[in-house]
């Protein structure tokens, strides 16, 4: 799991970019996690099936995770409150 601040993914985001293509990066704000970069392919796989249109239509209720996702989400970051070191990824080998 690689962590990185908001400012060192605005500095590097081609790297980050590189890093998410195998693994989900969090991004912090303030020590805060604000943001996950995945793949698109794991985003899919997460996610249930459905075209961009019914994803997008005001219709369609969007951000609504199954129980299974939630908890997985809460978990996930609860595992990241009780770290505390962040993974900081170096970068260099991606550029």
């Amino acid at each position: 799991m690689a962590v990185i601040s908001s400012k060192e993914f605005n500095q590097r985001a081609s790297a980050v970019l590189k890093i998410a293509e195998t693994e989900p990066v969090y991004i912090t704000k303030w020590g805060k996690v604000v943001s996950v970069l995945a793949s698109y392919a794991h985003y899919q796989a997460q996610t249930k099936s459905q075209s961009l249109a019914d994803a997008f239509s005001s219709t369609v209720p969007t951000a609504i995770l199954s129980t299974e996702a939630e908890q997985q989400f809460e978990q996930t970051l609860q595992q990241i409150r009780q770290q505390s070191k962040m993974n900081v990824p170096d970068l260099s080998e991606w550029e």
